[in-house]
């Protein structure tokens, strides 16, 4: 995942998307603040 930390869109490279079941990204407070159970499209987007 890149960049890091993630100030609006970050990227997952080398994905395979049938292993990967679940994505959860948390802020530096450890709030989750994006969930995903299903197809993962990069860029993520975090502005809102």
């Amino acid at each position: 995942m890149y960049p890091n930390p993630v100030s609006a869109q970050p990227n997952i490279d080398n994905i395979d998307s049938d292993k990967i079941q679940k994505v959860i990204l948390y802020n530096m407070t450890g709030k989750a603040v994006y969930t995903n159970n299903g197809i993962i499209k990069t860029p993520i987007d975090m502005t809102s």
